[in-house]
């Protein structure tokens, strides 16, 4: 019993495994289904039922269409019967592949909605199917697409015959039209009119159109570019300025008769034209084959092809199109197996064989480069298929553009164009413009329906919800501007607050000490102390340490720069520290880091102060002022930097800086010099560099030119010059910037400090001994490289590393780039000449001149042979390389304004641009424009 059943389970799993394995042979053997639109010669007359039914079942083996599909739309089983090399290829694939292909033909006003509906059921089995270039990308979108190559391109140019135009007179707008006045006043026998364009009610009316705008200055027909430079934007900008021209300029031709409009399809108008009833026509490369058909061979020397009239600033241009093969998969990736079939289609209709067979029965221009230039029409299309300009690829153009909607307001377009061609010779003024106006009309109408589908008409039905949150917006920004006010206000209020207290106290304090016996008054404490945590500085590690509690060691919380910053806030607290301080805005902090940049310094003065509240538990700090100035002030509230901790090591409390300070401040003010110099040392032993301490040394050493010898006040003298050198350069930039940037209060003390390091430095000498040694900064190349860079130039055995050369040509690729209209031998030439003088010139080079870094080895070898290739010398004003310098700054800022202003700048803009950025005079402006005129410089582009 048991092996019975047994036997007939094995029986049943053996019946699913071979109906498994019938089921994948038989996909397997599915053929590959490509859908393209009819592109050979159509029929010439309607076929009949046995013609059609005859072409299914010579054909069956490849097509996949019924006797009866093609007897429904006659017209259609015209195209479809006149196909013959797109069988020949798919019996080629199947013989090469051992694939088999169908194909099913679609009429292109069809197509798109079909593939459209057929890859919305995801299962239907993968298909290549031909497309549109405008199409490609809706489909891309809707992730269908698993492969593409380009199939075919497609162009439109204006065929002439020979005797009647030549190519050189109808390039522009003008001679167009008068060549077009010749024919139309001397006619040629058969002559309908000198050029003609198909009206009939398909999408070559947006393609002719399309020739017209491009020629009249149209960039594109949709605009992509970001609103802003933030928003993506998608819209139709086809009726503007350019749009008009181009209508202006054929609404010229049909008032003049020059053109006729007859409502007839491409090809039919083609016949036409071979018939020679039209002198010009715009149509795309398949005219070739039926003009070899008409005329024969001989065809080129009657016909010719030349890109449509310029007229518009722009170049000329013309459209540029084409077809995809694309692989649509409804399935997305569920059935590998068939689309690997339909890759394999798609790679052998893309082979250089393919393309050569089937576009040259077609008559169409090959997508594949080898298969294109191999072309015995090539040189006809090479200037179209380089200055053609195809649609923007966006998922929206086959939905919305190329809709009904869009087509029958271009149809209006060409029929009220075609109706002024028929009464211009009856019409009175009035009535052609009305019949001119209504033209524009039907292409902003165009162009409105388009928007409405793109960003404009999604932008409107936000429009109500934006204005909203910009109400909303500017109520909290006014809000936040009447909560910022107040706090100002209050904050004022307690500054003013603060000060009066501040000053009693020390009024109250000084009384105090008077009651106080010298002995006891060094151990007095001025306030009260108020413990932990306590901040230390250590000068010697440039480390500040923070302690918690006397049980607590000591804990690193800031170095490096970071370190100077603190530095900076102490030094502007410690000679009133109780008292309301502001720190030095970056703008003109004498001695700023470069560490700390413009935007990074608010942050770190924000840091500081949260550690100083938050993270340190010193007490409050407010940190509010005019940003707009650069100043990021930090003011003490009820901050206690003072303790009872004792020094540890090379750190010392801050609050023992505060309190020397203090008492060295009262006791100069007093006249006790001995107690002030014992408070000032106190002071510098703790922080050697600062700015009160070494300040009061030196007034001391003014006063009593004994103390001098002292070699702490030989040090606070050397600190003096060398601060004297950073204000100046403070003072400098105060000059140069608007009042509105710098507090005035912060401007009085600067300028009172720098007044303050004239005198002591007028009447201090440096001492030698205390002269700080200066740091020796090596260059960037010594001259023993740049003599080696030489040898090598020449061509002199001389060995350099992979490194060095590698170096050495990026600076001359550099200079070639910066001075491309010069002969790169000119500028190697130059560049060879500034390495010799920079090696070899000690006198006009000393070491100490040498570039010490790569940025700026690269600006004097720039500015050298900008000199050198410019003819500029030395003379008394000036040396030719500051020339050169100079010129390249002043082409910089005039490219700046070209730039801003769309335009040349005037005189004024570029002094004004000048004084503000390098502080030029009106003088040196005008001996560098001199300059430029009378060598007649080439034109500099200032990358």
């Amino acid at each position: 019993m048991d092996a019975g059943a047994n036997r007939v389970g094995t029986a049943a799993w053996v019946l699913i495994l071979l109906a498994l394995a019938f089921r994948a042979t038989a996909a397997s053997d599915d053929p590959v289904l490509l859908i393209r639109m009819p592109d050979e010669t159509a029929l010439a007359s309607d076929p009949s039922d046995a013609d059609i039914a005859r072409f299914v079942a010579e054909r069956s083996p490849y097509v996949q269409m019924t006797a009866h599909d093609l007897m429904r739309d006659r017209a259609f089983a015209r195209q479809v019967l006149g196909q013959r090399q797109i069988f020949e290829e798919l019996a080629a694939f199947q013989a090469q592949e051992g694939i088999t292909a169908r194909v099913r033909f679609i009429a292109w006003p069809d197509a798109f909605r079909f593939f459209a509906d057929y890859v919305s059921d995801k299962s239907n089995p993968p298909i290549v199917a031909q497309l549109g270039d405008t199409w490609a990308a809706y489909f891309r979108s809707l992730g269908v697409v698993a492969y593409e190559r380009r199939h075919t391109w497609d162009v439109r140019v204006l065929w002439y015959w020979k005797d009647m135009v030549a190519a050189h007179e109808i390039a522009e707008g003008e001679g167009f039209l008068t060549a077009c006045r010749r024919l139309h006043d001397a006619p040629l026998p058969g002559l309908v009119a000198p050029l003609a364009i198909p009206t009939a009610p398909d999408w070559n009316l947006l393609h002719d159109l399309s020739v017209w705008l491009y020629n009249a200055g149209l960039p594109a027909l949709i605009s992509t570019e970001k609103k802003f430079g933030l928003l993506p934007w998608k819209e139709a900008i086809f009726a503007g300025p350019e749009g008009e021209r181009a209508v202006h300029f054929l609404i010229q031709l049909a008032k003049r008769g020059y053109v006729a409009l007859p409502e007839r399809r491409s090809v039919e108008l083609a016949e036409d034209f071979l018939a020679r009833k039209y002198a010009m026509v715009i149509l795309g490369p398949w005219l070739t084959k039926l003009a070899e058909k008409a005329l024969g061979p001989e065809w080129r020397t009657r016909i010719g092809a030349t890109l449509p009239p310029r007229i518009g600033p722009a170049a000329a241009a013309t459209m540029k199109g084409g077809s995809l093969l694309v692989v649509l998969d409804p399935t997305r990736g569920r059935n590998p197996e068939a689309l690997g079939r339909a890759r394999r289609l798609v790679d052998f209709f893309s082979s250089s064989e393919s393309q050569r067979r089937y576009t040259e029965a077609l008559g169409a221009l090959p997508a594949r480069a080898e298969a294109l230039e191999a072309s015995p029409y090539f040189d006809l299309f090479q200037t179209a298929l380089e200055q053609g300009r195809t649609y923007p690829e966006i998922p929206e153009w086959a939905p919305v553009v190329e809709n009904l909607a869009t087509r029958d307001n271009l149809y209006a377009f060409w029929k009220r164009l075609s109706v002024l061609t028929d009464v211009h010779a009856t019409a009175t003024e009035a009535e052609q413009t009305a019949r001119a106006r209504l033209i524009l009309a039907a292409l902003h109408s165009a162009e409105v329906d388009i928007n409405r589908e793109l960003s404009p008409g999604r932008f409107a039905l936000l429009r109500p919800w934006l204005l909203a949150l910009g109400g909303l917006l500017l109520a909290v920004a006014a809000l936040s501007l009447w909560h910022r006010q107040v706090e100002r206000k209050r904050i004022e209020e307690l500054r003013q607050t603060r000060d009066l207290l501040a000053t009693l106290q020390r009024r109250l304090t000084a009384t105090q000490d008077d009651t106080v016996s010298p002995r006891d008054s060094s151990q007095s404490a001025t306030w009260a102390v108020k413990g932990y945590p306590a901040l230390y500085l250590d000068a010697t590690k440039r480390k500040v340490y923070l302690r918690r509690s006397p049980t607590h060691p000591l804990e690193e919380v800031i170095h490096g720069a970071e370190y100077d910053l603190f530095r900076h806030i102490i030094e502007c607290l410690q000679a009133g520290w109780h008292e309301t301080h502001w720190i030095w805005g970056y703008v003109i902090w004498p001695t700023a880091q470069p560490k700390f940049p413009k935007e990074a310094f608010a942050t770190h003065c924000t840091k500081l102060r949260k550690k100083i509240e938050t993270a340190w538990q010193l007490g409050p700090m407010l940190g509010r002022g005019a940003r707009h100035s650069g100043v990021i002030p930090i003011e003490v509230k009820d901050t206690h930097f003072y303790t009872d901790a004792a020094p540890e090591g090379t750190a010392s409390p801050i609050w023992r800086l505060f309190r020397a300070s203090e008492q060295a401040m009262r006791a100069y003010q007093e006249g006790s010099w001995d107690e002030a110099r014992r408070q000032i040392e106190e002071v510098l032993r703790v922080d050697p560099e600062n700015w009160l301490g070494n300040a009061l040394l030196c007034h001391m050493v003014l006063r009593d030119p004994a103390v001098a010898h002292n070699p702490m006040a030989q040090k606070a003298i050397a600190f003096a010059h060398q601060q004297k050198a950073h204000y100046e350069q403070a003072v400098k930039k105060l000059e140069a910037l608007p009042q509105e940037r710098i507090d005035a209060k912060q401007r009085e003390r600067i300028q009172s400090r720098y007044e303050a390091l004239q005198l002591i430095v007028s009447r201090l000498l440096l001492p030698e001994s205390a002269t700080p040694a200066t740091r020796r900064q090596h260059p960037w190349r010594d001259r023993a490289r740049l003599t080696a860079w030489v040898n090598y130039l020449d061509g002199a055995n001389q060995a350099l590393p992979d490194e060095e050369i590698k170096t050495l040509r990026e600076i001359q690729r550099f200079l070639r780039h910066r001075l491309h209209w010069a002969p790169p031998s000119d500028v190697d030439e130059q560049f060879r000449s500034f390495l010799q003088d920079i090696a070899w010139d000690r006198a006009n080079w000393p070491d100490e001149r040498l570039p010490r870094s790569k940025r700026a080895f690269k600006g004097w070898a720039l500015d050298y042979a900008v000199a050198g290739l410019y003819g500029l010398h030395d003379d008394a004003e000036s040396k030719a390389i500051t020339k050169a310098q100079n010129l390249r700054k002043l082409w910089s800022i005039r490219a700046q304004l070209r730039k801003e202003l769309q335009q040349e700048p005037t005189f004024e803009q570029l002094l004004y641009a000048c004084q503000r950025r390098y502080s030029w005079s009106q003088t040196l402006l005008e001996r560098l424009l001199e300059l430029e005129r009378s060598r007649s410089l080439p034109l500099w582009d200032e990358h």
